[in-house]
């Protein structure tokens, strides 16, 4: 009968004459399956640095950033068309590739025409469909509540367009109508009073629920 024993790194084997074999255990897998494992490896690798790089900059990164290169101060108003750097995914999102107004931000993909808002302002974002949505990084001085109105433009769409805006993902306004203006070149502020808002950087969001509108400004006023 044979009996093993391990003893160090050692077997030893006694057969029925008690002779003993001494067979030493291989300390290290074959050298085969180093070479697989190290090949796996390298295969995870460089599966992950291909999805990372197919990836475009701003979608790895998701941190949009002002576009004059300091956030909007609170209280204050701002142009639509100046809504923040990072693109699509990002700072925006446009059901469609391209600016259709051919107008100020040639190379994103939000449409911008000029503005005939009798305030003036320069541009105007237009025909803001269901689904689209624009970030603006914010400053806000003083805790409070804050009146968060968009000068808007509503040619009796039907039914009627609707917006909501978010502070750092949260809705803080529920949906609000865009009442009829009268015509797409017919301007008036719409939004919502006595919302709460902290001192410090924000990222505020407006949100299309109801197409279509068009956007020339955004007001942020103490309460």
């Amino acid at each position: 009968m044979e009996v093993i024993r391990h003893h160090h790194g050692l077997l030893f084997a006694a057969d029925s004459q008690q002779s003993i074999h001494e067979q030493r255990i291989p300390s290290m897998p074959p050298r085969a399956a180093v070479r697989n494992a190290a090949a796996c490896m390298l295969r995870v690798a460089a599966i992950a640095l291909l999805s990372a790089a197919s990836l475009p900059i701003a979608a790895q990164t998701q941190t949009p950033s002002p576009y004059s290169g300091t956030p909007m101060p609170v209280p204050a108003t701002f142009e639509a068309e100046d809504f923040d750097r990072g693109g699509e995914g990002v700072a925006y999102h446009d059901n469609v590739k391209g600016n259709a107004g051919g107008q100020y931000r040639t190379s994103e993909d939000v449409d911008i025409i000029v503005s005939s808002d009798s305030l003036g302002g320069g541009y105007v974002v237009n025909n803001f469909e269901t689904g689209e949505w624009l970030a603006y990084t914010v400053n806000v001085a003083t805790s409070a509540q804050y009146d968060i109105e968009l000068r808007a433009s509503n040619g009796n769409w039907s039914p009627p367009p609707r917006f909501h805006i978010e502070i750092d993902g949260v809705n803080v306004t529920g949906s609000v109508t865009v009442p009829n203006t009268g015509s797409w070149n017919t301007f008036q502020w719409v939004g919502k009073l006595g919302v709460p808002l902290t001192a410090g950087r924000h990222v505020l969001k407006i949100v299309a629920d109801q197409q279509y509108f068009n956007l020339d400004a955004i007001q942020i006023l103490r309460n």
